[in-house]
């Protein structure tokens, strides 16, 4: 036990003394500590003192503002004063309670409570809208509610603690869903870039998520496709510390866009839609759609075609080689055809693939065999593009396992068909690399009550600072020199 946590009845007093006598204890020698479990010990004590301190500022403040304002002139004519009553809310430095003052209006008489608009503040809202933000954030990364409500739960309860009641104070589940629906979708638009390249690369997947509540005897496995589009300028060399070029390549100002196929939403048509507010697409000359030849990818095609715009489809390495490895499970054979395939040699890869056949006994082994052969035909075309234009290669499968599979299918659990959507937008903001806190407080302004928000970067926010949405005015305040002061509320 140190001196700090010896003195925490001098939080009731000043809190400039408080203050002071904090930054003294650091200035004074300590005992000498003879094991981690000492110094562990000491942030512990350390942490409980600053989230003591920082509540006790809080309400102070709170309370003030909620002075000033009762004694303004303007609430005097605008607003009757109905009852003071206490509120306790959980903020992101722990729990506080604080007396506020509730009014009426005058000409509506509708009920008015300066504070809760101050502080963003709905009606039997329990965590402030800081740690609704900071919940949108982590469940991003994370997608789990447990993990979600453990993480905000202890920073709740300090920066560091070894008391075992920290355990206790994990968010359940069901709170975490509550904080994460407080607020809907938010549809932003890309920020546009300082130049336009030439030529534009758009890698695109989809993934089935497994879906609840809608299973019947007939349909024992619901699904819902999730289509998403990594859109690119090229490769560039990942660079060390000091500069030096190693052999590992990145995308060059990935953009990720994703949708669910329930939406029935234009998707190709949304993406260009997107493309043009990032970049001055009549400057592109060429854009490379590559995948595994799906028919909804090949629709990009003619979906993304411009004037003076080249689109052409591309099949990715992957999936060509993968139908060769489905083709035949000989070594030999398998690596003749994948040379002979990416070298474009369509003769001597068809009298290999005949051989080849030719050792398969079973009947369904020349089936598959047959299948991804004719797989391998109709899309011998984009292999070609594949090799002699785009020669950058196609990651999609490890963005698509990166970006939705490791998030959402990595673990056996299902989704509701309305829920799905709302996390797929956060977790694509969050990859996109869009601060999720800055933003889930930015909707929160625009749309308290948790509906989707379309939101954009350059839009100025300012106006929303006045949380007297039906009306602005300015109460002029006379402080101690009577000299006047602009009160905004």
């Amino acid at each position: 036990m140190n001196s700090l946590s010896q003195n925490t009845s001098l939080l009731n007093t000043d809190l400039s003394h408080d203050l002071s006598f904090f930054l003294s204890l650091l200035d004074a020698p300590f005992a000498p500590f003879m094991s981690s479990l000492d110094y562990a010990s000491m942030m512990t004590n350390a942490s409980s003192w600053f989230y003591s301190f920082l509540r006790i500022a809080f309400v102070s403040a709170i309370e003030k503002a909620d002075l000033l304002f009762r004694t303004s002139p303007g609430r005097i004519q605008r607003f009757y004063v109905k009852q003071t009553r206490s509120r306790s809310i959980i903020t992101i430095f722990g729990e506080i309670t604080f007396k506020r003052t509730e009014y009426q209006r005058r000409d509506t008489k509708e009920p008015y409570c300066y504070i809760d608009r101050k502080l963003s503040l709905l009606p039997r809202q329990r965590y402030d809208c800081c740690i609704e933000a900071k919940a949108k954030e982590i469940y991003a990364d994370h997608n789990s509610m447990i993990k979600t409500g453990k993480i905000l739960g202890e920073q709740i309860y300090g920066f560091f603690s070894l008391d075992p009641d920290r355990k206790f104070r994990h968010l359940s589940r069901q709170t975490v869903y509550n904080l994460l629906h407080r607020c809907g979708r938010i549809h932003l638009r890309p920020s546009p870039m300082p130049h336009t390249p030439d030529t534009l690369y758009i890698m695109a997947d989809e993934k089935w998520v497994p879906l609840q509540g809608e299973c019947t005897e007939d349909t024992p496995h619901v699904r819902e496709m999730i289509k998403v589009a990594v859109c690119f300028e090229g490769r560039e060399r990942i660079l060390k510390k000091d500069g030096t070029p190693t052999d590992r390549f990145c995308l060059k100002n990935k953009y990720i866009y994703s949708s669910c196929s329930s939406e029935k939403n234009h998707f190709w048509e949304n993406l260009q839609d997107h493309l043009a507010t990032r970049y001055d697409l009549n400057k592109v000359k060429k854009i490379y759609i590559m995948g595994d030849g799906a028919s909804w990818i090949r629709n990009g095609i003619s979906e993304m075609r411009m004037p003076g715009t080249t689109v052409k489809a591309a099949l990715d390495r992957f999936h060509a080689s993968q139908a060769i490895h489905r083709m035949t499970s000989d070594k030999v054979f398998q690596e003749v055809l994948i040379r002979y395939l990416f070298e474009l040699k369509r003769e001597e890869f068809d009298t290999v693939a005949e051989i080849a056949r030719s050792y398969l006994k079973e009947e369904n082994e020349r089936k598959r065999f047959d299948t991804n052969l004719d797989y391998i035909h109709r899309h011998w075309h984009e292999v070609k593009v594949m090799v002699k234009e785009v020669k950058i290669g196609c990651a999609m499968e490890q963005a698509i396992s990166h970006i939705i599979a490791s998030h959402f299918t990595s673990v056996p659990k299902a989704y509701s068909r309305k829920n799905l959507p709302l996390y797929l937008n956060s977790r694509i903001h969050s990859q996109n690399g869009e601060d999720l806190i800055r933003l889930a407080l930015m909707a929160r302004d625009v749309s308290p009550k948790g509906k989707d928000v379309a939101l954009n970067e350059n839009y100025d926010f300012s106006f929303f600072d006045d949380q007297v949405r039906k009306e602005t005015f300015t109460v002029h305040l006379r402080n101690r020199s009577n000299k006047k002061e602009t009160y905004p509320f």
